[in-house]
Order: structure tokens, then sequence, then C-alpha cells
């Protein structure tokens, strides 16, 4: 179960803006704040994946969300719905990571299941949607699929959501 799941971002030297919400001194700062309990429905969730994982050169990792996940005591974790997902490359990996795409995709916050979205290293991708979550459709809907540059790379991964544990 997670109980809170915060992001936060902050500029400390943007002397040259002249917009708001910056603060006479250019400095801005904006959080993100959820508070998850338990359960299904809006504002819950029941099943966490976190992982750090690597990937040699123009690899693909295929997490199927619907089975092919494990948490950290071994037990197979099913989603059923993806409450939020966080997928943040290392600073040292020489190119994007790719998410998207792939045979059986995962939609998720995707417009088509061509869709793909390019991360830096040193990035990060967060997308939540907490009050119904984006569904997982087993054997159809159900592989999120990242992809590393020719220089491989690692990653750290984060997913939230309904589902179970067996």
């Amino acid at each position: 179960m997670i109980t809170k799941l915060i992001v936060t971002t902050q500029i400390t030297d943007n002397s040259g803006s002249q917009d708001a919400p910056y603060a006479p001194d250019g400095a801005f700062a904006k959080s993100y704040s959820e508070q998850l309990t338990d359960g299904t429905g809006s504002g819950k969730a029941q099943v966490v994946f976190a992982d750090q994982r690597t990937l040699v050169g123009s690899a693909a990792d295929s997490l199927d969300l619907a089975g092919g996940l494990t948490d950290q005591f071994g037990a197979t974790i099913t989603f059923t719905k993806i409450k939020s997902i966080m997928i943040l490359p290392a600073a040292a990996n020489a190119e994007d990571l790719a998410i998207g795409g792939g045979s059986n995709p995962f939609i998720g916050w995707f417009a088509d299941v061509s869709d793909v979205e390019n991360v830096p290293a040193g990035g990060c991708s967060f997308h939540a949607y907490h009050t119904t979550g984006w569904a997982v459709t087993a054997a159809t809907g159900d592989i999120l699929e990242i992809t590393a540059g020719a220089g491989g790379a690692t990653y750290d991964i984060v997913i939230v959501g309904e589902g179970s544990v067996a």
C-alpha cells in the first residue's frame, strides 16, 4: 500500500523571467501531492512496483503489467489499472529512453498505440490519473515498452495502481 506520492520541482535561479508565479528573485517552486489510500476507486491504490533496470544497446524492456512483474518478495503483480507511473532515466545514459509502442501496448496517457514518449538522460516522465486510472487489458493492452538507445540505458521505474499480488 502506498500512502503518499510527492513530486517536487524547484528552480532556484530564473532571474530573467518576469512571469507569475515567480518570486521577485526569480525563484519558482511548485509541488504536487496526492494522498492515496488502500483499495479500488478514486484516490485509491493497492499495488506498487519499483525497480532499477538496465538495458543493453537498442534493447527493449517489455514490461507485462498484467502478470509479468514481481515485487521485492518475488510475488507476481497483476495490475488492472495504473494510477501513476514515474520513469527516471539515469543521468549517465548516452541517449533518450523511448516509452511506448511495441506489441499489445498499454496505452495509458498516449492517444494512440503507436505513440512514443522520448525521455532524456537525467529527465523524468511522470503521469498520474488518481481518479479512474488507466485500464490494463490482459493479453491485448498490457505491455509497457521501454527502449534504450544504441548505448544502452539504466532507469528507475515506479508504478502505482489497482490489482493484486499473488
